[in-house]
């Protein structure tokens, strides 16, 4: 999906998104991929989600151990230093059908 590169920050597994409209998109924000209770509860959010055919993308501040696991179940990960940033807000508004902050 080229809009997520207007999220900015490094990006994984962007071949698990689909370029076309017809799949739900749903943006899941934490503030780090560490081995705790909030991003680990996200996780099993996304995969949820991709279960019922919806395609989660997880944009986190600070990357962590937990980042390969969420990869290796084909859900992309944008990490990023900073979500307070128009092209962000932008992007995330108009090229995603849900999203979910999670801390």
């Amino acid at each position: 999906m080229s809009k997520c590169n207007n999220l900015g920050g490094r990006i994984f597994g962007d071949e698990y998104i689909p370029l076309d409209d017809e799949h739900k998109k749903i943006l899941l924000f934490s503030h780090d991929l560490s081995m705790t209770g909030a991003p680990l509860v996200l996780v099993r959010l996304a995969e949820e989600v991709r279960k019922q055919g919806y395609v989660p993308v997880i944009v986190s501040l600070k990357d962590g151990p937990v980042r390969s696991y969420i990869i290796s179940k084909e859900i992309c990960v944008i990490i990023c230093g900073s979500i307070s940033n128009d092209a962000l807000l932008d992007t995330a508004c108009t090229a995603f059908d849900m999203i979910v902050v999670n801390t």
